[in-house]
């Protein structure tokens, strides 16, 4: 086995020493260089190719934040995580910017570790050329990289303030609200101001950072971003597939793992989003050649962009915080068993539940991958499962058509 590489750079040879010792357990899978300074560094990458640069932001001369933005342009296909002490000044402000993961000192051992693995799972999905050209390429809004930071804060529990007051926001929108209120089957509180504490309660923090993400890219750029951008219908899709993703997980499983269901459904579609606000000009050509046949959207994008934008969405999603089986089920929703995923849930139930929901309107249609259902023994739910899915989507059917009556 090929091992992976780590550069680790510090002005301070105590702490160099520190995170020998810390990383020491990876020993058989990763190889640790250590540096003491910026230049250093980027000699030492001009020398070898390194998986992982793990670098303080605060250092004499060259910062942390100066040496990942040469790395980001010299060498991208290196994943970058720095270390910081006082999130929060224009220094961290600018290595939020340029760092794939940002980690608040002191880090204990377990959370350098974990910010390693993930950095990981970013270079698994990012491993096609095209997919990182794009990658690179996306011209996000500084805004979107703060907060995407403040969701990974809120998720490691370093943010509480900041998810109390994106709660409130999210619980603005009734009729989101009531779309998930039918998928947690849960009291609708009619004509009565929404309680952001009993949102929280009812979907679970990863659900309700899926709905604060969406809604955060929506209001902010989505309608300047891309003009033929079918917003109303990105929410009808990103909804019904969160309700049937989650409803399919209700069985025999906890509150979280049907929340993070809810948040792989409701997230499945999000990399067009993003797409289309990093390059606007060449998502609306993806989008005009789409017209009349938008369910074969993924198709054509995989034709114009050289790549599909439910990895780029997976990619995101890590470098945010969100759970790994969150990452996993939208990266490979559509072919899971050709990625060797780590987590059978919520991927099985968001395969399925996509599938057959663009079949209804796709040619040719996608196949249902039933050697990974058997692979993670839930072939024997597929039956159960299409049952549930043609209810819910009758239901629905029969919803609509009362709405476009009133």
């Amino acid at each position: 086995m090929i091992k992976k590489s780590i550069l680790v750079v510090d002005d301070e040879p105590a702490v160099l020493r520190g995170m020998e010792r810390v990383l020491h357990p990876l020993r058989n899978e990763w190889t640790v260089s250590c540096v003491s300074g910026g230049t250093e560094a980027l000699k030492s990458l001009q020398r070898r190719r390194f998986d992982v640069i793990v670098s303080d932001v605060q250092m004499p001369g060259m910062t942390g934040a100066d040496l990942l933005a040469v790395v980001r342009d010299k060498h991208p296909s290196t994943l970058r995580v720095i270390l910081s002490g006082d999130i929060g000044t224009s220094l961290e402000g600018k290595a939020l910017n340029v760092a794939h993961q940002v980690l608040k000192k002191p880090c204990s051992s377990e959370a350098l570790i974990e910010a390693i693995r993930r950095a990981y799972l970013l270079m698994r999905q990012s491993e096609s050329n095209a997919r990182r050209q794009l990658i690179s390429a996306l011209k996000l809004p500084t805004d979107l990289e703060e907060v995407g930071n403040q969701l990974r804060r809120i998720v490691a529990g370093e943010d509480v303030i900041t998810s109390d007051h994106l709660i409130k926001r999210a619980a603005s929108d009734r009729e989101l609200y009531e779309r998930m209120d039918q998928a947690y089957d849960c009291k609708a509180q009619n004509g009565n101001p929404l309680d952001p504490r009993s949102l929280e309660e009812s979907l679970g923090d990863v659900a309700t950072f899926a709905v604060i993400v969406l809604q955060y890219l929506e209001i902010n750029w989505g309608p300047r971003a891309c003009p033929e951008f079918p917003l109303k219908t990105l929410w009808t899709r990103c909804g019904s597939m969160a309700r049937q993703t989650a409803i399919l997980t209700l069985k025999g499983n906890t509150n979280k793992v049907v929340s993070e269901a809810f948040a792989a459904g409701l997230l499945h579609n999000i990399g067009q989003l993003l797409v289309a606000v990093g390059k606007p000009e060449e998502y609306q050509k993806v989008l005009i050649s789409a017209q009349g046949k938008d369910y074969d959207l993924p198709k054509i994008e995989q034709d114009q962009l050289g790549v599909d934008t439910e990895t780029i969405a997976g990619w995101f999603l890590t470098k945010w915080g969100f759970p790994d089986c969150v990452c996993e089920a939208v990266a490979f929703q559509r072919a899971p068993g050709e990625n060797t995923p780590n987590y059978r849930l919520p991927l099985a139930p968001l395969h399925v539940a996509r599938t057959l929901t663009y079949n209804q309107h796709s040619e040719p249609r996608d196949i249902i991958d039933r050697d990974f259902l058997e692979s993670v023994a839930l072939s024997n739910r597929l039956m159960e499962w299409t049952q549930v899915l043609s209810e819910i989507r009758e239901t629905e059917q029969k919803n609509d058509e009362y709405l476009g009556g009133k």
